[in-house]
């Protein structure tokens, strides 16, 4: 049986002989540093992913505590004069720190991963492992804490701040891509067990 032309000319292309990639550190360069070739620039990550990659892990874990703190203090605060306030402030309290307790152990997975518990955290939050997922997750707790009513000035703060990492996030994403980690695909086998 006789082959398609085009397999034919794939295959006589990939026999071919490609030029060689001119050295990383080419002093014969025809610019004076400007393009990648000369500055040795020729990997895939971008200069400052390690820094952008800590400083988002380190700020969301320090937001983290502050929504915990935020709604500890709203339960701490319900002393029993209005009953559907104070039923808000502890009802709303609970979830922040739950909210805040996935936003930290997630965190703790970016930095130091443990297989167990980041398989967890994959299976039960896997959104958290995607920029946007993790970005409107952040807005959607930061609406909570505008509820918040006995600690009122906290609560706004940490509403705003969180707010604005998770919209910070998102737009570094949108303009370099290149800074987050792709997120791992998680296979058929991995989840089952």
């Amino acid at each position: 049986m006789s082959q398609p032309s085009w397999m034919a000319a794939e295959e006589a292309t990939s026999n071919s002989v490609m030029p060689p990639a001119p050295p990383a550190n080419s002093s014969s360069s025809p610019s004076s540093g400007g393009d990648a070739f000369s500055s040795g620039a020729l990997a895939d990550e971008p200069k400052y992913k390690p820094l952008v990659k800590w400083t988002f892990i380190v700020v969301d874990i320090g937001l983290s505590v502050l929504l915990a703190a935020t709604g500890a203090l709203a339960m701490q605060g319900a002393d029993g004069k209005d009953s559907d306030e104070d039923s808000n402030n502890i009802f709303l309290g609970l979830y922040m720190i739950l909210f805040a307790t996935i936003l930290f152990f997630y965190e703790c997975m970016a930095a130091c991963p443990v297989d167990m518990v980041d398989k967890f955290m994959r299976n039960n939050f896997g959104f958290m492992y995607n920029v946007f997922g993790r970005g409107f997750y952040m807005l959607f707790i930061s609406v909570m804490c505008y509820g918040i009513s006995k600690p009122e000035d906290m609560a706004i703060g940490s509403g705003i701040c969180i707010g604005a990492a998770g919209i910070l996030q998102m737009l570094v994403y949108l303009k370099e891509p290149n800074y987050f980690d792709k997120p791992v695909e998680l296979d058929v086998k991995d989840i089952q067990e």
